[in-house]
């Protein structure tokens, strides 16, 4: 299975964060974009291999976190705010 890249590493999401995914019915090309382009949004300081990226698409604001696993990225948090 090809998975999406960040960085040059997948992108995988945790059991957790696809039904996020699914519930707030975001694209995995979503996904990436937010990491590619989006900006760093922490709201507190996370361990070094955390990210937290965001992007607002209009009115809307998605949130991504992954985790950097080594050889890939774990998503482990997706969500879309006002």
């Amino acid at each position: 299975m090809i998975y999406p890249q960040w960085q040059g590493k997948d992108i995988l999401p945790t059991k957790s964060a696809s039904r996020e995914i699914v519930d707030e019915n975001i694209p995995i090309h979503t996904l990436v974009d937010v990491l590619e382009s989006g900006y760093d949004c922490e709201r507190s300081r996370r361990k070094p291999e955390i990210h937290e990226r965001c992007k607002r698409y209009g009115k809307i604001v998605i949130k991504v976190v992954v985790a950097d696993m080594g050889d890939h990225f774990r998503v482990v948090h997706v969500g879309k705010f006002r």
